[in-house]
């Protein structure tokens, strides 16, 4: 593969994840080709994640430890600083693929017409072993978007034509959990083509911190919102069918708010619940919750 000089951005997200932020880091500084731009966006951590920048700030383009509206603002940012063609976003929990910058940069070379790149989704445990990975990508649809929460598209591992940011608008910063989502969709209606690879270029974190309900819903409305966004660029029968969805899970949700706050143990039952969102999406889960939501009694819920 004949080296690729385009210039390249990586900018790292980071709150207080001093505990994987160096292997972040070092994943970006150790990249074959054109050493890139790295930028790491801290988002007022005091878990030692600053200390941890410093030590590192000769080899970085730059860094910054500021208050920010959440991770969508932190990416924005790093983005307007670069002047790099290419930029990635990396979260502070994940890390990038050996070779992955330049197998992106001479992919999106040869591709003139591609906006974006990425491969397959890969999963890493706690040690950085592989403990899940996808098959070969497809192009994303609309439909596969909505069906999938956006898990057609990696959160780590996607490579971005800077222009992009300047003509589509960029990240939503009013979203925390879903901009990546709700980014790839505008990117799928406004008919950007990426392109794909074989090989997958980012390794996200297995596991999650657990979530209070409040967190858990915060999350799921915000999905809700992208997949309401979503629902009118499906062909009509699917449309209709996948608003009904969405008002579903709003009465789930709205459910989920009130018990838990009336009640310590029914939080707990809804943060079990709760655990993995996508399964609001399938018909026979969700009218069994929306059963056990109506059948619940003011005496159980005490």
């Amino acid at each position: 593969m004949p080296e690729s000089d385009t210039q390249v951005a990586i900018v790292i997200v980071n709150r207080d994840d001093a505990r994987y932020l160096e292997r972040a880091i070092c994943s970006a500084l150790d990249q074959d080709g054109p050493r890139p731009e790295v930028w790491v966006m801290d988002g007022g951590s005091s878990d030692g994640s600053v200390d941890l920048i410093r030590e590192y700030r000769s080899e970085i383009a730059g860094w910054s430890c500021d208050w920010d509206a959440g991770p969508a603002d932190a990416a924005s940012q790093g983005i307007d600083r670069s002047r790099a063609e290419l930029v990635t976003v990396l979260s502070s929990r994940d890390v990038l693929a050996p070779g992955a910058l330049e197998d992106a940069a001479w992919l999106l070379d040869r591709d003139v017409d591609a906006g974006y790149a990425y491969g397959p989704r890969c999963w890493i445990d706690d040690e950085d072993e592989v403990v899940e990975r996808t098959g070969d990508p497809r192009t994303p649809t609309v439909a596969g978007l909505f069906d999938t929460l956006g898990r057609e598209v990696p959160s780590a591992g996607v490579f971005y034509r800077r222009a992009l940011f300047d003509c589509c608008g960029g990240f939503d910063a009013r979203l925390s959990y879903t901009y990546r989502f709700a980014w790839h969709a505008a990117l799928t209606l406004g008919n950007v083509k990426p392109a794909l690879s074989a090989s997958p270029w980012g390794m996200e974190r297995a596991g999650q911190a657990k979530r209070s309900v409040v967190e858990t819903l915060e999350r799921g409305e915000e999905y809700l919102d992208v997949l309401e966004a979503l629902a009118p660029a499906l062909p009509k029968s699917r449309s209709i069918g996948g608003l009904k969805t969405v008002r579903e899970q709003r009465a789930v949700y709205a459910a989920a708010r009130e018990e838990s706050q009336a009640s310590p143990r029914l939080a707990g039952v809804w943060r079990h619940l709760l655990r993995r969102p996508h399964w609001l999406n399938e018909d026979a889960y969700r009218e069994r919750l929306l059963e056990s939501v109506i059948a619940v009694t003011p005496r159980a819920a005490a």
